[in-house]
């Protein structure tokens, strides 16, 4: 894949989620959309394993993922397919960008990503379609060790279960594998463990909402204090 362009990746990312909104509010086809993203995570794993065994391992690969999806949907087992499959996509997408770029959408999009949860709130939306269709496009962690083990149609948001959507990990991971490939391995460190101080920063803030709202915690954007983390973490490098 060629570079890629700023302005081409939000251009995209825009078109892609008119096209989700549109089909789940105006047609509700949301299976359709949970089956695109199905085919995403899919098509991700397929990726990295060809990157690292070839052509063969990909395709027993899809078919696992695949049969995991739809025919042993526990939480531990989708949530390796996922984190799999993520993986797969940021090793492609990351030969395409530099880290610069990276840095704005992810400036960008923890805007946006505020507006679509408190302001249109078309993401709470969207999520809660997805999850009605068993769509599995978020990595899912209990609160509990005999959670990991659970059905996946048992997660429910505050059900003793947090959602962390796939773009609050990949862009992150994005930015990592960038300057890793640019600058160097200790840089890319810097940035992971800021991206991690930005992820236990909300879970903080989550966890403290459930003290103020005992019976109900109302979903929170996950990727600000995470893209924070991870662009404070990016200027450090320039600095030492």
């Amino acid at each position: 894949m060629g570079e890629v362009s700023v302005l081409s990746f939000l251009a995209l990312f825009a078109a892609v989620t008119v096209l989700v909104v549109v089909l789940i509010r105006a047609l509700h086809s949301a299976k359709l959309v949970a089956a695109m993203f199905d085919a995403a995570m899919i098509i991700g794993v397929a990726n990295l394993l060809w990157i690292f065994f070839g052509p063969s391992a990909a395709v027993l690969g899809a078919a696992g993922a695949a049969v995991i999806r739809y025919a042993v949907p526990r939480i531990v087992l989708l949530d390796a397919v996922l984190l799999l499959g993520l993986a797969g996509v940021t090793a492609e997408l990351s030969t395409s960008l530099r880290p610069t770029g990276i840095a704005v959408i992810l400036a960008v999009l923890a805007v946006y990503d505020i507006i679509a949860v408190y302001g249109t709130r078309h993401m709470v939306e969207m999520a809660g379609a997805l999850l009605r269709q068993r769509a599995v496009f978020a990595i899912i962690v209990p609160s509990t060790a005999k959670g990991w083990l659970a059905p996946f149609p048992e997660a429910r948001p505050g059900g003793g279960f947090t959602f962390l959507g796939t773009g609050d990990a990949v862009l992150p991971a994005l930015l990592v594998a960038a300057v890793a490939r640019e600058q160097s391995v200790a840089a890319a460190t810097v940035v992971g463990l800021g991206a991690a101080l930005g992820l236990a920063c909300t879970h903080f803030l989550f966890a403290s909402a459930r003290h103020v709202a005992r019976e109900r915690r109302d979903p929170m954007p996950a990727l600000p204090p995470i893209a924070t983390g991870a662009l404070l973490g990016y200027l450090f490098t320039f600095l030492t």
